[in-house]
This record gives C-alpha cells, sequence and structure tokens, in this order.
C-alpha cells in the first residue's frame, strides 16, 4: 500500500483515549445570541444574492 503509514496514523487517532478527550466548553450567558447574529450576518447577504438570482432567472423566462 503506497500510504500504509498515513493510514496506521489516522487509525491510531481514531481509537478513543480518555487522557486525550476534548473538554467540554462552557457557554457564558450571550453567546447562543452572538452566534445567531453572526450566522444571520454572514449567510444573508449569500442567500438573498441566490434568490435574486432564481427570481431573476424566472422573471426572464416567463415575461
Amino acid at each position: 500500500m503506497f500510504f500504509k503509514n498515513k493510514v496506521d496514523r489516522v487509525l491510531e487517532a481514531t481509537k478513543a483515549d480518555p487522557e486525550k478527550a476534548p473538554e467540554k466548553i462552557e457557554m457564558e450567558k450571550n453567546d447562543m445570541a452572538a452566534l445567531l447574529i453572526a450566522g444571520i450576518i454572514t449567510m444573508l447577504p449569500a442567500l438573498l444574492i441566490v434568490l435574486a438570482i432564481i427570481l431573476g432567472v424566472t422573471w426572464f423566462f416567463l415575461k
């Protein structure tokens, strides 16, 4: 096999090791609101552009 060492490393990394388990991150009071606002600010312009393209193509063919 060409990438045997890499495959072995991936298989070793996937084994559960309780000492290396990620710690649970505690969220603060307004973290969820900040995440939602950031998501809206990030996704809304892209969604509006896609919607405008769909409506423009539909209007072009139905007019």
